[in-house]
């Protein structure tokens, strides 16, 4: 490995640990890096190295010292009480659990939150105890695009009326930002963000003299790896440059974190195993929709 892969490497994870011990995730990359960069043709390797060192790392430890901090930037706006607020994360669409019902559980183990008001469905709660609630606070990880947070609220728009909603993620992306603004005043709503960074696309951010071409290059070489091509620049072509500790955002581009028969990513997402009987009922499920439809 030159000296300048070496001195990238060593910058990143010096970024990335911020003066504490690497994790797990960290030792793995250091481990890995240089087979791993050993894939990159040479001809996309300037472009993949400029992506890598502007890539978001989360660590336990700074993603709890984002979980407190924000809390702290919640309570100095308003009125947060325990007696008017809720805290909720946003379920998955099957059930499961997910990144925002794991973060919901850090961020009111970390700040102390009244476990009364910490609620694990919203639609438990009966029409006449919304008169006593002015703030939903709803906990997550990250935001690519919006669109999971929105159909959540979509789900009980008419509850969220009048309400204080914040949204409280570690790192959001400006096209959420831009998705949720408009929801919320399209609809009426009072929706506050907070976050500890928001990011621009990656090919939107002027890293490279012709974006462009730096796009048109990483796609070309993403499925030369086999990466399917709406996994190439991220769930809704997010173009997001983030990972966290437990886990890395589909929103992320695909080389960082998708494995394919011909390629290891440096990030991989954890995609667990699903039982056969989770299997069936998601068949079951797609077959009453399609069935349902073409009544």
């Amino acid at each position: 490995m030159s000296q300048k892969i070496k001195d990238i490497k060593q910058a990143c994870l010096d970024k990335w640990c911020n003066g504490s011990k690497l994790d797990t995730r960290l030792i793995s990359f250091d481990d890995k890096f240089e087979e791993w960069i050993k894939q990159i043709p040479e001809n996309n390797r300037e472009t993949v190295l400029t992506l890598i060192q502007n890539l978001e790392y989360y660590s336990h430890r700074t993603t709890n010292y984002w979980l407190k901090n924000l809390h702290s930037q919640l309570l100095q706006k308003g009125n947060i009480t325990d007696e008017n607020t809720i805290y909720v994360f946003i379920k998955s669409k099957y059930g499961k659990s997910n990144s925002s019902n794991d973060y919901w559980t850090e961020y009111k183990s970390l700040n102390c939150i009244n476990s009364n008001i910490c609620i694990t469905d919203i639609e438990d709660l009966e029409p006449e105890d919304f008169k006593y609630i002015e703030n939903v606070v709803f906990i997550d990880d990250f935001s690519g695009s919006g669109k999971t947070f929105l159909d959540e609220i979509k789900k009980n728009s008419s509850i969220y009326k009048e309400k204080n909603i914040y949204f409280i993620t570690i790192n959001i992306m400006y096209k959420a930002v831009k998705a949720i603004e408009e929801y919320s005043e399209t609809n009426g709503l009072n929706i506050i963000l907070l976050s500890a960074l928001k990011q621009e696309k990656a090919f939107e951010r002027r890293l490279f003299s012709n974006d462009s071409d730096a796009k048109r290059e990483i796609k070309e070489m993403s499925l030369e790896f086999k990466i399917p091509e709406d996994e190439v620049m991220g769930f809704k072509k997010s173009q997001a440059l983030i990972a966290f500790y437990n886990n890395t955002p589909n929103n992320t581009l695909g080389f960082i974190r998708y494995d394919t028969d011909t390629y290891n990513s440096i990030f991989p997402r954890n995609d667990n195993y699903v039982p056969r009987w989770l299997q069936l009922k998601k068949e079951r499920m797609r077959r009453n929709k399609m069935n349902y439809n073409s009544k």
